[in-house]
């Protein structure tokens, strides 16, 4: 599969809360980090703290024109040399607080907040934020398995 340059992205208006979204055109980055994954986000699932970051009523600090939405399903389409948990076609979901990989760290770094979300095409993460989703749900089922998974826990 050939990549794009560009793709479409969704991003948080200027100004003050509540923000509006505006399509956006974004860059395809041409080579990955060693530890780097690429994905092609397929469905993306819009929950309360998505809504709510948005106003300016969930307690994240939120970067200006920020990507929001922060659970979705999507599938490997690149991978840097060092990753080999992942392969092309892979069926996978970054976690929300990518520094939340231990369950210990104190400082938090949330999809659409203060890192771009995934109301987009194509994202970037680094392997140890990615996680493998279930292979008999749709794509739209399956891009709400991190919310499933949070309220489970």
């Amino acid at each position: 599969m050939a990549l794009p340059k560009t793709y479409r992205a969704f991003r948080h208006s200027k100004g003050n809360t509540p923000t509006t979204l505006d399509l956006a055109t974004e860059e395809l980055p041409s080579s990955l980090k060693s530890n780097e994954v690429l994905i092609r986000i397929h469905a993306v699932s819009l929950n309360y703290r998505d809504v709510a970051m948005m106003h300016g009523k969930y307690p994240v600090k939120i970067i200006e024109r920020c990507i929001p939405a922060s659970d979705c399903a999507a599938e490997v389409v690149g991978i840097g040399s060092e990753v080999h948990d992942f392969q092309i076609g892979d069926r996978v979901a970054p976690i929300f607080d990518l520094n939340n990989i231990e369950g210990t760290e104190e400082e938090r770094s949330v999809l659409g907040g203060d890192v771009d979300g995934v109301l987009r095409e194509y994202a970037v993460f680094d392997r140890n934020v990615l996680f493998h989703l279930p292979k008999h749900l749709s794509w739209e089922e399956v891009s709400m398995f991190e919310n499933m998974v949070t309220l489970r826990n």
